[in-house]
């Protein structure tokens, strides 16, 4: 990812946006992986946005989240989204001969 991000930002761009899965740990607590991602935007001048699994504990408990981060070419996290209804499936529609999607078609991966 940081080739390609190294790479549009020949363009300008005023935001990059990474896959939901470009950073497949918690980044909250991995000190060792956070200055790499966070030198992208410095790089590059533009704010990159990019999903991270994160967790918070609540009443005892763990809870865990896909979460959003936004960090800015100051190499600060300016924000953070937490989705708030997880979906099983992300790749495909289950039961996909049954449900339509209209336009999409039955069993389509989108």
């Amino acid at each position: 990812m940081k080739k390609l991000s190294l790479k549009v930002a020949e363009q300008h761009p005023d935001l990059i946006i990474w896959p939901e899965t470009a950073t497949p740990f918690f980044f909250q607590q991995a000190r060792e992986y956070q200055p790499m991602v966070l030198d992208i935007p410095n790089k590059t001048n533009a704010f990159l946005l990019f999903g991270s699994p994160s967790f918070k504990g609540e009443r005892g408990k763990v809870n865990y989240y896909n979460s959003a981060y936004l960090a800015s070419p100051a190499k600060e996290i300016t924000g953070r989204y937490d989705k708030i209804h997880l979906v099983p499936y992300g790749e495909y529609v289950p039961l996909g001969e049954i449900l339509s999607l209209g336009s999409l078609g039955k069993d389509r991966e989108f």
